[in-house]
């Protein structure tokens, strides 16, 4: 359906443009169908169809584009996962989503070959495959696309599904506000595993031909701005910040840069401020959730404040303006609309919204409640329907765009014999939005070092969990019924007394 829409249409329009770059190598529209023809049938011959779920490492290459797009070819539903991520994460997501098969470069280290699924299949392997001469499976518009990994309140990842309609939805509503894209290239600096991949799939639907730097290189991000004429860059702002300094100690032409496209967690003023003096060009800010099926809200180029306003004066960034086709509205606990500029829960109606949580029926129940999604930001909107984002109704944790729940993090942390008690809470940050703050009371019996339980929350968890801070405390507050009372845990973290 929709992701081959794209790739038809693109190679009847764009046959010769450039449509994907990596350090490795680029394809054409045209290269880029044939390709992924012919996978989509190598995967049919090995006995995968409609439904069945599809492990998918995604490190930046080209290989993880064309594996989405032949997965959509034949009806089979893409998993992406972190391939650095650890190996307990990896074999959780596969049991979860009963994922028959992993699609990977076997070469990589990702470690497809122990997670002991029916099919492994090498993706680099496979790029010589004949051209597949059958038809191809009936794919409908709400058959599943994708099923991508979030942390959901409850600390546990939580899979939703997207389904071609969801993302179709997603990336036409976006067009359609922010104009088109068949003359764009833009510098994909966001993650394949993860849900803002939605906005490297939208400017390949506009035409856009999207160049993809090896994750935390910096200075290759820029060089890729400079060799490819890149005219937007797709980030959070952790690296953007990371992109200013790389700036500064090297001097990058990035004068054809357009507009830079951020999101996944607030963008600190300092940041906004030198980034548009230092790059010169527009700023666009997309606001979503993985449940929404990605981006649902934009802060356009001229609703941004001048960069120049004296650092005393300067406005707040909202998270802009609902998206076309999706209407947002703010509720209050008793689940009736608020008033302009009155706090309540941002919730979201549209197309793209998930089909659900995969076998969580209850879960989907709570989310979606009368076709409307509660996001779980608390935040408040104006009289033109311009949003701000006061914060998180949950105790979920946001941290370089990545979601954690702090009982993952409490619970590893139990897991130490010299542990007797912790709670984690988040602090606010400039370069990351947040980072998790833990509070740990050690057992009588061993003290452990913060050292040693940072070491063990690595080895247990991706890097985005990686508290900031360790502190040892005598007792946890708590309040008559015995339950910690993380509001004072949170003043604590932030220095108030």
């Amino acid at each position: 359906m929709w992701l081959t829409q794209i790739l038809d249409r693109n190679r009847r329009r764009r046959a010769g443009r450039t449509a994907l770059v990596d350090d490795r190598r680029d394809v054409t529209w045209s290269e880029l169908a044939e390709r992924v023809d012919a996978l989509a049938g190598g995967l049919l011959a090995q006995g995968l169809g409609p439904g069945d779920r599809v492990l998918l490492p995604a490190p930046e290459r080209i290989d993880v584009f064309e594996a989405y797009f032949a997965l959509a070819r034949i009806g089979a539903v893409a998993v992406p996962v972190d391939p650095a991520g650890p190996e307990q994460e990896t074999a959780a997501v596969a049991r979860r989503t009963g994922a028959v098969a992993v699609l990977a470069d076997l070469a990589s280290p990702t470690r497809a070959h122990d997670l002991a699924l029916p099919v492994a299949l090498d993706l680099a392997g496979m790029s010589g495959l004949p051209p597949y001469q059958g038809s191809w499976p009936q794919v409908r518009p709400d058959d599943p696309v994708a099923i991508m990994h979030t942390s959901a309140t409850t600390g546990r990842a939580r899979a939703v599904i997207w389904d071609h309609r969801s993302l179709m939805q997603v990336c036409l509503a976006w067009l359609a506000a922010a104009g088109p894209a068949e003359e764009a290239t833009l510098v994909n600096c966001a993650p394949l595993f993860h849900s803002s991949v939605a906005m490297s799939f939208t400017y390949l639907a506009g035409g856009a031909g999207v160049v993809l730097p090896p994750a935390s290189a910096p200075h290759r991000t820029l060089d890729a701005v400079t060799r490819h004429r890149a005219t937007h860059l797709w980030l959070d702002p952790e690296t953007l910040r990371h992109l200013l300094q790389a700036s500064r100690s090297r001097p990058h032409d990035t004068g054809s840069l357009q507009e830079i496209v951020y999101g996944g967690a607030p963008l600190p003023w300092e940041v906004y401020r030198d980034a548009a003096r230092t790059f010169g060009c527009a700023f666009r800010q997309a606001y979503g959730a993985a449940e929404a099926g990605g981006h649902f809200a934009m802060l356009a180029p001229h609703e941004h404040p001048d960069p120049h306003t004296p650092p005393d004066r300067h406005p707040a960034l909202g998270a802009g303006r609902p998206l076309p086709g999706v209407d947002v509205r703010i509720r209050r606990p008793d689940g009736t609309e608020a008033a302009p500029e009155e706090y309540g829960e941002i919730c979201v109606r549209s197309d793209s919204l998930m089909r659900g949580y995969w076998a969580d029926p209850q879960a989907t129940a709570e989310a979606i409640r009368g076709g409307w999604l509660h996001t779980g930001d608390l935040g408040r909107a104006d009289a033109a329907g311009h949003l701000t984002l006061v914060g998180r109704q949950t105790d979920v944790i946001t941290t370089g765009g990545q979601d954690v729940h702090p009982a993952v993090i409490e619970r590893v942390l139990l897991s130490h014999d010299g542990v007797a008690d912790t709670a984690v809470v988040g602090r606010p940050d400039p370069a990351h939005g947040e980072v998790p703050i833990a509070y740990v009371v050690p057992a009588p019996s061993a003290r452990p070092t913060p050292d040693e339980l940072t070491r063990l929350i690595t080895a247990e968890l991706a890097g985005h969990h990686r508290p900031a801070l360790i502190t040892f405390l005598d007792t946890l507050p708590r309040n008559r019924s015995g339950k910690i009372l993380k509001t004072i845990l949170r003043d604590m973290a932030d220095g108030r007394p």
